[in-house]
């Protein structure tokens, strides 16, 4: 009788799932259709809120954790914080100061329309946000700061009251920026292929800032550098044409 040997696969099996992360063995997706419910993910888990409004909390989302926020869905958590995973949104996201403070390696990839409303700081390490083509990031009642090596980059429209970069941030527009009171750029970067609108308030840029123009920026305040402005485009500032004109270079 010819004796069939098992013990190379079985054991080439064990091997594959001793070199596996825990996390992907135990990794779990969790469909959401519009509820209040508490949330802990782990490494590798995925909550996708598929229709209607997620009302409940995120108690935990760490790096390789993913929240994803279908068309038509929406994701207004009522606490979410110092995620250090990722969110993947091509419904609307509604966030708040009260209840959202991002964490280390945050990842956002934004298809659809994100709201924050108060302050929105990116200040820890590894941030990276992405407004993509067709989609909506607003901040309304507060500044967004992008600090300490976060990056954010804007594809499609954002509109913020008020924007400021420190350390490291880095901020690049390749389409439409509106900012209805100003920009600071102390320290960091801020590149434009795109439009940036300062439609009141001012540019002010310290002796650490850089503004590199690609296309066209419009201040309609006063313009304050002490720092780099990298000019290959249009910079207009019809705000200097009047009485209180102030410009400093």
């Amino acid at each position: 009788m010819r004796k069939t040997n098992f013990l190379y696969p079985v054991a080439a099996l064990i091997s594959i799932l001793l070199a596996l992360p825990c996390a992907q063995l135990h990794a779990t997706v969790y469909n959401d259709n519009g509820s209040a419910n508490t949330y802990v993910l782990v490494t590798g888990d995925t909550l996708k809120i598929n229709s209607g409004t997620f009302t409940g909390t995120i108690r935990n989302l760490p790096a390789g954790a993913v929240v994803y926020v279908s068309n038509g869905a929406s994701f207004k958590p009522t606490l979410f914080s110092s995620p250090s995973g990722t969110v993947i949104n091509y419904g609307t996201v509604s966030l708040s100061i009260a209840i959202f403070s991002p964490g280390i390696n945050f990842i956002v990839e934004n298809y659809g329309i994100v709201t924050h409303n108060g302050n929105l700081i990116s200040g820890a390490d590894g941030e990276s946000w992405t407004n993509y083509y067709g989609a909506i990031f607003n901040v309304t009642g507060g500044n967004l700061l992008i600090n300490s090596a976060s990056i954010f980059h804007n594809l499609g429209t954002m509109n913020v009251d008020s924007m400021s970069t420190g350390s490291t941030g880095v901020i690049t527009n390749d389409n439409i920026l509106t900012t209805a009171k100003g920009i600071d750029l102390n320290k960091g970067t801020i590149t434009n292929n795109g439009l940036i609108t300062v439609s009141a308030g001012r540019i002010s840029i310290t002796s650490t800032g850089t503004l590199n123009n690609k296309c066209r920026t419009v201040v309609n305040g006063p313009m304050y550098n002490y720092g780099t402005i990298n000019n290959n485009g249009l910079l207009w500032i019809p705000y200097a044409a009047g009485a209180n004109a102030t410009i400093h270079f």
